[in-house]
């Protein structure tokens, strides 16, 4: 009787594992990737265009024959720009709709919190347009497809320093605990004008809920600043750029990749002497950005920018890791092995999961400025407190 309840047992956990191995090998068949991005809310805008530039990535894979004769799908969620809502979304796509990769979140707040569920269930996941460094720190299926708040501070703080010859800029660091984002950079950008320069920058706080920023900017005027580092996202950084020109504010402001953004470009006129910082530029000459840029006038009638670049480069980053691999952690495991990686911006390169990378970045006028239109210029954090010595010699 004993052996005869064994033997059951046995034929039940056979039963069980055949039962998981259709449910996998579906899974990994037909590839499902997650794609968590604002669709709706204040972020909609580079949401709808980052998915844009997904879609496009995906569709020329499968006219390719797909991964490995896979064909890929994507499922695609809204957050609205919810952290929560972003998390509670992964954890769902990834129990109950049978994905094998998550990609997406437009803020790093979003993308933090991806990040928790899914080191929790050990699926891979790659932020393709999120820029926090803590996003792969002490992460196994944690990935960054595009450049890092430390590489795109250093690269606006340089072009300060060397290029436009700036002397006195002021940097605003963000007080809300719940933006990350503007916050971090902010500090990148003084610590890496500090090393460049030699002296510290003017340092002042601001919260994007502010009715008003007289005082800030009256306080750079008063302290003769000739720049403003205003790493923001768009309603705000308008709202502050605006209030200082009626305020008799001549200086310049530098800002980052989320000022290439319609509230901002259509008003490029008001704004002023403005640049900021991006991954991607559409006149870039390499071989795979021409590509990508007849591919998007053809499907979508039109030139892309940096959110559609950074969703199309996100996709085909998540894609190399996809080739020859039928779990999460092989997958995850052909991405930490990645060292290089051929962007639409030129190419990126990978030290470790755990380290900095190099990436190109450009440095972009509002349109119809007098100032050089852009600076490619690839920085790694290692090589920061050379880069002074190098320009004096």
């Amino acid at each position: 009787m004993r052996k005869t309840g064994l033997f059951v047992l046995f034929l039940l956990s056979m039963l069980l594992v055949s039962c998981r191995i259709p449910n996998q090998n579906e899974a990994f068949h037909q590839i499902r990737i997650g794609v968590i991005l604002p669709l709706s809310g204040n972020e909609r805008v580079q949401g709808k265009a980052a998915l844009d530039g997904m879609e496009l990535a995906v569709r020329e894979c499968n006219i390719r024959g797909g991964i490995d004769k896979r064909k890929v799908q994507l499922c695609i969620y809204n957050s609205s720009g919810n952290p929560g809502k972003a998390a509670q979304i992964a954890r769902e796509a990834i129990e109950k709709d049978n994905i094998v990769a998550i990609i997406g979140a437009y803020s790093s707040n979003e993308a933090v919190q991806i990040k928790l569920v899914a080191e929790e269930l050990g699926v891979p996941y790659v932020a393709n347009m999120a820029t926090h460094e803590s996003l792969t720190k002490d992460a196994k299926y944690t990935f960054q497809s595009t450049l890092s708040d430390e590489i795109q501070g250093a690269a606006l703080a340089y072009y300060i320093a060397f290029k436009r010859r700036f002397l006195k800029p002021a940097v605003m660091i963000n007080t809300d605990p719940a933006l990350i984002y503007p916050r971090d950079l902010g500090r990148k950008t003084a610590q890496a004008w500090a090393d460049f320069s030699g002296r510290e920058p003017l340092l002042m706080t601001y919260s994007a809920g502010q009715k008003s920023f007289a005082q800030q900017i009256q306080k750079c005027i008063y302290e003769d600043v000739d720049v403003i580092v205003l790493p923001s996202y768009p309603e705000c950084a308008k709202r502050f750029i605006l209030e200082a020109r009626k305020l008799n504010y001549k200086g310049a402001f530098a800002g980052s990749d989320s000022y290439e953004h319609p509230l901002l470009l259509n008003a490029a006129e008001e704004l002023g002497d403005c640049f900021f910082s991006t991954p991607y530029y559409v006149r870039n000459k390499s071989e795979e950005n021409q590509e990508f840029v007849a591919l998007m006038q053809k499907n979508y009638k039109r030139l892309p920018s940096a959110a559609e670049a950074m969703g199309y480069d996100g996709i085909n980053f998540l894609l190399k890791g996809l080739r020859n691999a039928y779990t999460p952690d092989e997958i995850a495991a052909n991405l930490d092995k990645m060292r290089s990686f051929y962007s639409v911006s030129g190419t990126v390169e990978y030290h470790s999961i755990m380290d900095s990378m190099l990436h190109p970045v450009f440095i972009m006028a509002a349109p119809g400025k007098k100032i050089p239109p852009v600076l490619q210029w690839t920085v790694d954090s290692t090589q920061l407190k050379n880069y002074r010595k190098r320009e004096e010699n």
